[in-house]
């Protein structure tokens, strides 16, 4: 029997705000992850070792930082004569053209592509969150079910329940959605992989189009997701793994510790589902003999002759002599000179923390911002942000 037709789409358009400093000059699915990863990696290997050729990536928001991760999709297996990856920017010179205000606008805009490629169904994910999933085998269970979208759920924390979409459900049917409530019923929340019927949903978000105008549309889960589910249309698929949304500061630093952690919460090199990303051109990492590391990730292009604990170092970054690094995270190129401290920190590429000088501490997290100076001697507190964005 001949495989479904599947198409996946990731929503890689976003702004990314809540990742600050971070998404200032890249796009957040570019924001690098573990070390040698990109975010938009995970969906794109959960494609591949799906077995899905079809992936189409709606991009928007600094795009070359995107397209050059990309280029011709050859590390997840996307590089085809027919089909494989194709990057969908903002486009001008029909009624569909201009700027995506929200996930589910860009679903709109793309519509007469999705028709015309026909597929049985239409995957949607995002870009900004670490996990494992079979894609085909949720469009499989989808439709098996006849439902017009199946939700892939997941729990969290009580407290965070508010930043997410949230379900009811009763076995496998969703009986209540709610987008990022004040006050969630659940802790059961969307993890931002959705299986469309296409015909069904696409005739939907024209009807929501005409009520509400293009720009009303905003997300999938202002106005489309809710009328699925209260016309009896949306099913629930636990993902019963691993998901972490690292979509701000704080949860992209706790997800880096959890992977520090003896038992990772997933092993990027499985043998049967391995993360893949571009290849970069580094030597191996090195340790030298005045160097000291515990519990920690060091990418290659390292050099490490300080003191470096609990952290994960991107390519090519160099901790000097006497300099000590903290439960922190060091993105491509950042130098730690000698003297200096960084503590529970996010820095960015290319930054330079000059000798002596002070970044982070304990409370909350400090971010630096890409290739900024850090003066000899100087002390960013922690919980600060490095330029200060409120004084640009």
């Amino acid at each position: 029997m001949a495989l479904p037709r599947l198409l996946v789409l990731v929503l890689a358009g976003g702004a990314g705000g809540r990742l600050q400093l971070l998404t200032e000059h890249r796009a957040k699915p570019a924001v690098p992850f573990a070390g040698v990863y990109r975010l938009i990696d995970f969906p794109l290997s959960n494609c591949e070792h799906s077995g899905i050729p079809d992936v189409w990536v709606s991009i928007q928001q600094h795009p070359a930082s995107l397209a050059d991760h990309l280029a011709n999709g050859r590390p997840w297996d996307l590089d085809r004569t027919t089909g494989g990856l194709m990057t969908l920017p903002p486009f001008q010179g029909t009624e569909r053209g201009g700027w995506n205000t929200g996930t589910a606008n860009s679903l709109w805009r793309q519509a007469d592509l999705v028709r015309q490629f026909a597929p049985e169904a239409l995957v949607v994910v995002s870009a900004d969150a670490v996990y494992r999933l079979d894609y085909r085998e949720v469009a499989e269970t989808h439709l098996q079910s006849g439902a017009e979208v199946t939700m892939v759920t997941t729990e969290v924390e009580a407290d965070d329940a508010p930043r997410y979409g949230i379900v009811e459900v009763d076995g496998e049917r969703v009986t209540g959605y709610a987008y990022k409530p004040d006050e969630p019923a659940t802790t059961t929340a969307t993890n931002e992989v959705f299986v469309f019927d296409p015909g069904p949903t696409l005739d939907r978000l024209e009807q929501l189009q005409s009520e509400v105008g293009e720009e009303g549309l905003e997300d999938l889960g202002t106005h489309l997701l809710p009328a699925q589910t209260r016309d009896g249309g949306a099913r629930a698929y636990p993902l019963g793994g691993y998901w972490r949304d690292v979509g701000t500061v704080d949860s992209y630093w706790s997800a880096h510790q959890e992977f520090l952690s003896d038992e990772p919460p997933l092993d990027l090199d499985a043998p049967r589902w391995p993360v893949h990303t571009r290849g970069g051109r580094h030597s191996a990492a090195r340790v030298l003999a005045d160097g000291q590391l515990e519990n920690s990730l060091l990418s290659g292009g390292t050099r490490v002759s300080g003191d470096v604990r609990g952290s994960v170092l991107s390519p090519g970054v160099v901790v000097e002599a006497g300099a000590t690094v903290v439960d922190s995270v060091l993105l491509p190129g950042a130098r730690v000179r000698a003297g200096a401290t960084v503590t529970r920190s996010v820095v960015d590429d290319g930054v330079v923390v000059g000798r002596g000088a002070t970044v982070g501490g304990d409370g909350d997290i400090t971010l630096v911002g890409r290739r900024v100076e850090v003066p000899e001697g100087a002390e960013v507190p922690a919980g600060a942000r490095y330029p200060d964005p409120a004084e640009d």
